[in-house]
């Protein structure tokens, strides 16, 4: 039972230590891409203002429009908020490695609690079962 709750254990570990280094990854690389993702930011606003062909006979274009106009402003709002977001991405990634190993040591202590609780659950002295006679 002991080798099961470690096993387990390591087996959460590896899955938390690849979701935190991919959480990582992909903050650093946010905050490399953040200088060209205003002019991305640009262009990509400027292509949703025509209505797509394949979507021409399935909506309304007012709706359309509509939805654009929501979507540029967005994006807009976003492109004010890059030179902040880019300086915090290099404080984000160290606190996923620091959120990293606080479960790390959560899952740590919760495995050698289970452990000893089966330890004590072994060592317990069991009653003595009755007799139907």
């Amino acid at each position: 039972m002991k080798t099961l709750i470690w096993a387990v254990a390591g087996l959460l570990a590896l899955l938390w230590t690849g979701l935190s280094a991919a959480v990582a990854a992909v903050l650093g690389w946010a905050g490399g891409a953040m200088g060209g993702a205003e002019s991305a930011a640009v262009a990509s606003s400027s292509a949703l203002a025509s209505l797509p062909p394949w979507l021409a006979g399935r909506i309304d274009p007012s709706v359309w429009a509509a939805v654009a106009d929501a979507v540029m402003q967005g994006l807009q709002a976003a492109q004010s908020m890059l030179p902040l977001l880019s300086g915090l991405t290099g404080l984000l990634v160290p606190l996923v490695w620091i959120v990293w190993a606080i479960g790390l040591a959560g899952l740590l202590g919760l495995s050698a609690l289970a452990t000893w609780l089966v330890a004590r659950a072994l060592r317990l002295p069991h009653p003595p079962m009755a007799s139907h006679a």
